[in-house]
This record gives structure tokens, C-alpha cells and sequence, in this order.
């Protein structure tokens, strides 16, 4: 059947955007928000959560097969079919880098404690989630409104338990930095669309 034969395809394919040099292109413009403003403290990241968005990021398409979510749905991928539909390349992205971090040369968790290492991963899980288009309305929106409610201002209670805040903002930014080439000069972006369009 058709839908067999778009399996393989996807499976011999590699992403000729989703790459080893948009992974780079990504978590430099990460640690550009994170150099270039006080977000670490305002957010009142610890050591922990600031691994956890750098992991994201650099995991946040890992294995890309190089046909995004409506293809993968549509052709009925073993990918699509796992995840039922629902953000099925992010959830592939974080499976694979949970697998490769079972291996012990590559998990750089293995030194924290169970409790830190689960907070560690919903960052991460969370994170890449919401890097899938289907969720840019959301993602934006609850930043949005949290920021105009604020005065424009990121107010995180820490007194209180504010990992869902901080989630809220480290989510976006991840997302941010997913779509940030049209925010950089037009020769840039211009290359890296055309490479998307491929």
C-alpha cells in the first residue's frame, strides 16, 4: 500500500533543515537570550533547569526523518502511529533522547539525584512538546498574556513553588529559537529557508 511505501521512504530520508546545523543554530540563539538579558534570574533558574533548556535544545530534533508532522500523520508512519497522532515528531525526539540516555557513556543525568533527574526530564519533555507548530498559539498566548497581565514584566513568585511558570517562559523560548531565523539578517534567513522549502 501507498502509505507502506512512504514509511520507508521517511525512514531512508534525513532533513536537509533539521539538522546538526539548525540544533547549533537554535541553542546559540538560546544562550543569546539567556547572555544577553537577565532572564536566568528573573525566571530564578537553578544550575538543574538551565541544563535541562540546553539539553532541550540541542535534542529538540533528534533524528529528524526529514518530512514534518502532517506528512508523518497522513502517510500513516510507524511514528505517526505511535504516538496517535498527537505532536508525533516531538514526541519521537524526546524517546530517542531518553533511549540514548539509558546508555551509561551518554547520560549526563546519571550523577543527579531521582528526584532532580524526573525534574530534569519533564524540562526537557515539556520543552521539545512545545516546539511542535500545532502548539505556536498556545505557547505564545500564555506568555503573552502572563507578560501583558504583568506590566510586561516576568514576575515568578519564589516563594512558592514556580515550576509551571518557569516552564511557561522556558517553553516559549525554546520555541522562539526553533523559529528565529526570519529575526536574523535576510541572507541568513534566506538560506535557511530555502533549505526548509527543500
Amino acid at each position: 500500500p501507498w502509505w507502506r511505501s512512504a514509511t520507508a521512504r521517511g525512514k531512508q530520508e534525513s532533513s536537509v533543515y533539521h539538522n546538526a546545523s539548525h540544533v547549533a543554530d537554535v541553542s546559540q540563539t538560546l544562550s543569546t537570550f539567556f547572555l544577553s538579558s537577565p532572564i536566568s534570574t528573573l525566571l530564578h533558574l537553578s544550575p538543574e533547569d538551565l541544563i535541562a533548556t540546553f539539553t532541550a535544545s540541542l535534542a529538540h530534533d533528534i533524528g529528524h526523518p526529514g518530512r514534518n508532522n502532517a506528512f508523518q500523520i497522513n502517510a500513516l508512519t510507524e511514528i505517526a502511529i505511535i504516538y496517535n497522532d498527537v505532536s508525533v515528531l516531538e514526541n519521537f525526539h524526546c524517546s530517542l533522547l531518553f533511549k540514548i540516555l539509558q546508555d551509561d557513556s551518554c547520560n549526563i543525568f546519571s550523577n543527579y539525584t531521582n528526584l532532580d533527574f524526573r525534574k530534569m526530564r519533564k524540562r526537557v519533555i515539556n520543552m521539545i512538546l512545545a516546539t511542535d507548530m500545532f502548539n505556536h498559539g498556545k505557547v505564545f498566548g500564555t506568555v503573552r498574556s502572563k507578560m501583558k497581565q504583568n506590566n510586561y514584566e516576568i514576575v515568578i513568585d519564589d516563594k512558592t513553588t514556580p515550576f509551571d511558570e518557569q516552564q511557561e517562559y522556558l517553553d516559549c523560548l525554546l520555541h522562539i529559537a526553533d523559529i528565529s531565523h526570519n529575526a536574523k539578517s535576510f541572507a541568513l534567513t534566506s538560506k535557511w529557508v530555502s533549505l526548509l522549502n527543500e
